[in-house]
């Protein structure tokens, strides 16, 4: 907030709750707050290059239809070293069947129509470390998606973040369940798409099983949100009509060890 007062520029607000509320209703409240026509995200410690405002807003306005825009991204260490570079699908209707199943777009790089992320609801409030997914598949549904082809952010990676911490784990395994489970209700998914998306969510339980068996803390009944381990425990519902197979079949020529694909996560050996 003080870096934000070093500037004498009536554009920039600094804009502070009451109390601590969370990332995503901080988020939810720049979206209210918001008085341009298109919001642009960057989340602490990562980094825009200088052009990526001047690319993403020529897209936007140049194809309305597109209310979810994101670019590629380099992935840097805690000292600025690129130690891989992201090139997802640039178009809609590839990144539409990839975001039925996983994440393709990192958060730091999108650039939204207010209005329509308005009229979807904005980030779900439920989840805490999927935010970012669940807000893709509600814009699905008012328009299209793309990314421009140039790696216009650089995302930052840290060793011992929570990210690396049991908790964490669980609450993540819990929140891409419940989008995966959403985006299986897309209009217009193919075959394959269909598959991998019964394939994620029977992953996602496996993963949130195997986590919740090696834990004491989780069999001590500690640190788990209600519901978690309920949710990973249920029985998996025969594939869609049409696939012929039950889900669990995708799995059957896989390392037991294989989960959450497009999540970087794996169940502990």
């Amino acid at each position: 907030m003080g870096v934000v007062g070093e500037f004498a520029d009536p554009r920039l607000r600094a804009i502070r709750h009451d109390r601590n509320r969370g990332c995503v209703a901080a988020k939810n409240t720049g979206l209210a707050e918001a008085k341009g026509t298109f919001v642009a995200v960057l989340d602490a410690d990562d980094l825009s290059d200088p052009v990526r405002l001047e690319r993403q807003l020529g897209v936007l306005r140049e194809r309305p239809d597109v209310v979810l825009l994101g670019t590629w991204c380099h992935f840097i260490d805690a000292d600025g070293r690129v130690f891989h570079t992201d090139r997802p699908p640039t178009e809609h209707d590839a990144l539409y069947q990839r975001l039925s199943h996983s994440n393709p777009l990192t958060h730091s790089t999108i650039m939204v129509q207010r209005a329509a992320a308005l009229e979807v609801g904005g980030y779900p409030p439920d989840l805490l470390y999927a935010h970012d997914y669940g807000l893709y598949i509600r814009l699905l549904r008012a328009g299209r998606a793309a990314l421009v082809p140039e790696a216009l952010v650089q995302y930052r990676m840290h060793g011992g973040s929570m990210t690396d911490s049991g908790a964490y784990s669980y609450e993540k395994i819990f929140d891409v369940l419940r989008v995966t489970e959403k985006a299986r209700g897309l209009p217009g998914l193919t075959g394959e798409a269909r598959r991998l998306n019964v394939r994620g969510i029977v992953e996602a339980r496996m993963a949130g099983r195997a986590l919740l068996c090696r834990s004491r803390r989780a069999r001590d009944g500690l640190g788990i949100a209600p519901g978690i381990g309920a949710r990973l425990a249920r029985p998996v519902a025969a594939g869609p009509a049409g696939t012929g197979r039950h889900p669990r079949c995708a799995l059957r020529h896989r390392p037991a060890a294989d989960a959450l694909t497009g999540e970087g996560m794996r169940v502990p050996a």
